[in-house]
Parts: structure tokens; C-alpha cells; sequence
């Protein structure tokens, strides 16, 4: 437990650091924060008001900001460590506090676009905060494994970006399909923005089958990832 404490007390200062150092220097300083979020609704609604369908434009955009969350507390959690290096090589700083400070960071963005789709829809929105909690718990996991992973193996440090444009594309963030599809049940990352999407849209979760493999792999991931980086991890300032 003192382990874990430890590692969120890191964890804190160093998403401190990433949130402070991505801002500094502009002109609107913390701004950026809420103007980004601001811009992709505006980009959204311009769209789907394109193409006749502004009344898509609540749950794409709730969509986007589960997808968000996922992949930055994955990939960012992913190359953690690596980006990381001096730290992880001269100081004794838990490596769990790496792709945990990324997942703070994204909860920190994925609450400034909660709070944008708040101004779109009111109190109802507060629905997506399942959905978007179960896609950073998810990216938390995901991040924890990649993270050793990629000290381990170069390949896998210069494909992951590209692997996480192909789960965009494989996950239906932008558009629509039938929850049965087969197609989706094999992408646990489908259900989380599926269930943001449906809620928002029609303000009640309907559970589909694909539902309770995607639960089941999130606590897998957000369980074994910690643990693995924990006991595996240890040697990993020798590997990079």
C-alpha cells in the first residue's frame, strides 16, 4: 500500500508538470484548455448540421471525448517510460507513476470536455460519466502493459501510434452500427464509446452482448497491468 501511495503522489506532480508545461509559453495560456474541446464541438456540429443530422451532434461528440480519454491515458501511458528515461534510470521513482501520472492527465482533459458537453446539454449529459470513467480505466490498463512492453521491444515503441489509428478506424466513434455487429464484439474499446453514444442520445443503457467482454477485459487490463509493471518492470531502465 505504501508502494501504491507512493506512486500516487508522484503520479499527481508529474501530471502537474505535463498539464503546466503544455501551456506555457502561449499566449492563452490554460485557455488552450477549454478552446480545444470548444473547437472539435464547433468542427462537429458544423459537420453533422452538413449533413442534416444536428441531431447526432450530442452523442458524436460524447463519443469523442470517451475515444480521447482512451487514447491518450493508452498511448501516452504507452511510450511513458521511454519518454521518461532520464527519470527512469536516476531516480527510484515507481514506474507504476508514469502511466498513471498520462491517465491523470487525461482524466484532467476528459473532465474540461465533460464540462463543454455540459453547456450542450445540461445535467443530462452527466450520463456519459460511466462510460467515459470505464474508457480511462480501460486506457489506465492498456497504458500499464504497453509501457513494459515497449522497453522490451522496439518494434512495438514504433508501432503503437499507428496501432491506436487503426482502433479509431475500427472503433465507431464517428458513425453508427448495429451493437450485434459482429465485427465490434472482438474490439472491447467499441463498447465504451458505443454506451457514451446511446446514452447521450436516448438518456438510457441498454446493455448488448459485447458489453460484458469489454467489462471483463477493462478489469483484466486495470488489475494484471499494474501488477505486471510492478514485477516485470523492475529491470526496465535496462532495456532502454
Amino acid at each position: 500500500m505504501n508502494r501504491i501511495g507512493h506512486a500516487w503522489s508522484v503520479a499527481q506532480t508529474l501530471a502537474y508538470r505535463d498539464i503546466k508545461v503544455r501551456y506555457a509559453q502561449t499566449a492563452l495560456g490554460a485557455v488552450w484548455a477549454i478552446a480545444q474541446p470548444l473547437g472539435m464541438a464547433a468542427v462537429l456540429w458544423i459537420t453533422s448540421y452538413g449533413v442534416g443530422q444536428k441531431e447526432s451532434f450530442p452523442a458524436l461528440f460524447a463519443g469523442w471525448i470517451v475515444w480521447s480519454a482512451f487514447s491518450f491515458a493508452g498511448l501516452q501511458g504507452g511510450l511513458s517510460l521511454v519518454n521518461n528515461l532520464s527519470l527512469v534510470q536516476k531516480t527510484p521513482i515507481p514506474h507504476l507513476a508514469y502511466p498513471l501520472s498520462k491517465a491523470l492527465v487525461a482524466s484532467f482533459d476528459a473532465a474540461v470536455g465533460l464540462f463543454v458537453l455540459l453547456l450542450f446539454q445540461g445535467p443530462s449529459g452527466m450520463i456519459v460519466f460511466i462510460p467515459l470513467l470505464w474508457s480511462l480505466l480501460l486506457g489506465f490498463g492498456f497504458g500499464t502493459w504497453m509501457a513494459l512492453l515497449t522497453t522490451r521491444s522496439k518494434d512495438l515503441l514504433s508501432g503503437l501510434p499507428f496501432l491506436f489509428q487503426m482502433l479509431f478506424f475500427l472503433t465507431p466513434v464517428w458513425y453508427s452500427v448495429p451493437t450485434h455487429a459482429s465485427w465490434i464484439q472482438w474490439n472491447p474499446l467499441s463498447s465504451p464509446v458505443i454506451a457514451a453514444k446511446q446514452s447521450i442520445s436516448t438518456t438510457l443503457l441498454e446493455p448488448t452482448g459485447p458489453w460484458a467482454l469489454s467489462v471483463a477485459f477493462t478489469i483484466v487490463l486495470f488489475i494484471t497491468g499494474p501488477l505486471a509493471l510492478r514485477h516485470f518492470g523492475k529491470n526496465s531502465a535496462d532495456f532502454l
